[in-house]
């Protein structure tokens, strides 16, 4: 992770590469810009468009700033972001997608994922991926290929909504129980 801002997509640019250089080739980049970028409005998308042309990375820029909503919006940015960058409108769809468990109030989330994938299973309910927790990049295009999107949390997801329907994918979640502590 490295902060950069102040209006300098070159230099935005050189810090992508020198942590490329640096680390393991990434199969898929972000870059964000908080509150100080957005304000001055870097051109996160210039130097995102830069950057995949020279390294043939896929790369996502979003505007992430807390004053457009905090981190359940930010949350909802990066499931549309990945939707409309992988999603394809299948032909064969299975199971359903789990979003958002991280968002559901429970700091044991990673232990109660298992245990509803499991009651899921249990009930014949194919679970196709857990958004997004532990899915590799080459899988992404598979979350498209749902059936259902179970929302585990309260928080009101509009954009990811039309997003997933756009695709031919339902939601389910907003009235339903959130199922807080199964584990």
């Amino acid at each position: 992770m490295e902060s950069v801002y102040g209006r300098n997509v070159p230099l935005i640019v050189e810090r992508a590469r020198e942590l490329m250089r640096r680390r393991e080739r990434p199969e898929l980049l972000f870059i964000f810009a908080g509150c100080g970028p957005s304000i001055i409005e870097d051109d996160i998308n210039r130097a995102a468009a830069i950057i995949s042309e020279e390294s043939e990375i896929p790369v996502i820029a979003l505007d992430t700033a807390a004053f457009l909503g905090g981190f359940a919006r930010g949350a909802e940015m990066i499931w549309c972001a990945i939707l409309e960058r992988f999603g394809t409108d299948a032909a064969e769809r299975r199971g359903i997608n789990i979003v958002g468990p991280q968002l559901m109030g429970s700091n044991n989330w990673p232990n109660d994922i298992v245990e509803i994938r499991r009651l899921l299973q249990a009930a014949d309910v194919r679970v196709n991926h857990v958004l997004f927790h532990d899915i590799a990049v080459d899988q992404l295009p598979e979350i498209s290929r749902a059936n259902v999107n179970y929302i585990l949390s309260g928080e009101d997801f509009s954009e990811f909504e039309e997003t997933a329907e756009d695709l031919g994918m339902s939601i389910w979640g907003q009235d339903l129980v959130l199922p807080v502590g199964t584990h």
